[in-house]
């Protein structure tokens, strides 16, 4: 951590997560939106949730396995986010993020306003994506851990679909994504679908 900081947002389980989607209807305008307390009044010891709704163009024009592989270049984009007074850290191992402010003038400049901003204005750089919305969650009551589990589930969903979709035979006894398929309804017999019809 840098020398500077001042302090890092984001106790266990804070999380963030991207959920794609490519119906015709919009889930949120586009925009940010936050439930709770603004960035300068909270303390170290707040938990908090970052949920982006990517809408996506063009999605149904690609095969299966590219359409996923350019969902999870999209996913992939997060980590270039950078702002001043700011840095975004996630453990994609644990996915836990966190937020450190440095110290100096810029924190009191900073809102999740404006780092939603920054996610909205990055992930639109891609010409697959159509809106972006941006929710922020700081409320006490929000069960942070039960979101955080279906954010872990989402993120292995994706990569099994992106794994499943280069795969052209079904092994189910030996694949690495055997108990995924089990813990996720619809995703063998998507998998099975596919084969079925040579895709």
């Amino acid at each position: 951590m840098p020398e500077d900081t001042a302090f890092v947002l984001g106790q266990e389980p804070s999380f963030g997560v991207s959920a794609f989607y490519a119906c015709r209807e919009t889930i949120l305008p586009e925009g940010v939106y936050l439930l709770g307390d603004d960035l300068t009044s909270l303390g170290p010891q707040t938990s908090f949730a970052r949920i982006v709704f990517v809408k996506l163009r063009n999605f149904f024009s690609y095969a299966k396995p590219a359409a996923f592989e350019r969902i999870k270049a999209i996913k992939d984009m997060e980590s270039g986010l950078m702002m001043e007074g700011i840095m975004v850290n996630e453990s994609k191992f644990e996915k836990q993020e966190t937020i450190a402010f440095r110290r100096g003038g810029a924190f009191a400049r900073l809102s999740f306003e404006a780092l939603g901003d920054d996610y909205v204005n990055l992930f639109k750089t891609n010409s697959d994506v159509d809106k972006v919305a941006v929710v922020f969650v700081t409320l006490p009551t929000f069960d942070y851990a039960e979101a955080k589990r279906q954010a872990v589930l989402a993120d292995k969903t994706l990569d099994a679909m992106v794994f499943l979709g280069g795969k052209k035979e079904a092994d189910c006894g030996s694949c690495p994504q055997r108990a995924l398929c089990e813990a996720v309804p619809g995703l063998r017999e998507t998998h099975l679908s596919r084969l079925k019809k040579g895709l």
